[in-house]
């Protein structure tokens, strides 16, 4: 595995595994007026067969919500508001997800700051 922090782009390549390889690249854009309104966290995984037989892989995704020391942070999707964690699936996949610092109705946003590259990323 090597992992490259790219301009703004966190980039985790898992070079050969079993005849394949995974890029995983991660960007945040910010999308409202002032930070926090509306920052928006892009995901791409790009899969390369290095061999002749084919391959079958899904890939399961966990957003984890730390705001300022909370790790369990509320959130609310385009399903709606949730105190605590929800689990989805395809195709049922929210199509908008937001953390907020505080379990209160309605919450307050907080900030989406920048990563750094981590060796706590595994595969």
């Amino acid at each position: 595995m090597s992992e490259a922090l790219v301009g703004d782009t966190l980039r985790v390549t898992w070079a050969n595994l079993d005849s394949f390889s995974i890029k995983e690249e991660i960007w945040l854009e910010s999308l409202g007026g002032s930070p926090g309104e509306i920052e928006v966290a892009h995901v791409r995984l790009t899969a390369h067969n290095l061999g002749s037989a084919a391959h079958s892989f899904g890939w399961a995704m966990m957003i984890d919500t730390d705001i300022n020391g909370n790790d369990a942070a509320p959130i609310s999707t385009s399903y709606g508001y949730s105190a605590n964690s929800n689990r989805y699936y395809a195709p049922g996949l929210p199509s908008i997800w937001r953390a907020y610092q505080s379990a209160t109705y309605p919450p307050r946003r907080g900030p989406c700051r920048r990563w750094a590259s981590s060796p706590a990323l595994k595969p």
